[in-house]
C-alpha cells in the first residue's frame, strides 16, 4: 500500500510512486532520445508492440539518455487511470468528479 507522500510536484509524485510495488522502474542503460525511450517504453510499458489491447506498465525513468547527460527522462507518468487515481488521492473511478 502507498505510504501517505501528498503529491505537490513531479518529484512528490515519483516519490509515491516508488513506494508502490509495479508503478515505476528506473534504467540507467543508455537510450537514444530520438525514438528509442518511446520505443523501449511502447515494449515495457505498454506490453508489446503490435496486438491490442495492450497491457497497462508502470511508469518509467530513464537515467542515461545520450547526448544529455545532465538530464533524465520520465515516460508513462499518467498512462493508467488507476495511476493518475494513486498520484491525485482519488479512486480511478472518480476522476470524472475531480474536473
Amino acid at each position: 500500500m502507498a505510504e501517505k507522500i501528498k503529491v505537490t510536484d513531479l518529484r512528490s509524485a515519483l516519490e509515491l510512486l516508488k513506494t508502490v510495488p509495479g508503478q515505476l522502474i528506473e534504467t540507467d542503460e543508455p537510450v537514444d532520445p530520438h525514438a528509442e525511450i518511446s520505443g523501449v517504453y511502447r515494449y515495457v510499458g505498454a506490453g508489446g508492440t503490435v496486438m491490442r489491447p495492450t497491457r497497462i506498465g508502470p511508469a518509467m525513468i530513464f537515467n542515461n539518455v545520450k547526448g544529455h547527460e545532465d538530464a533524465r527522462v520520465v515516460i508513462g507518468l499518467l498512462a493508467s487511470r488507476e495511476r493518475v487515481g494513486l498520484l491525485l488521492g482519488e479512486k480511478p473511478e472518480r476522476l470524472g468528479f475531480l474536473l
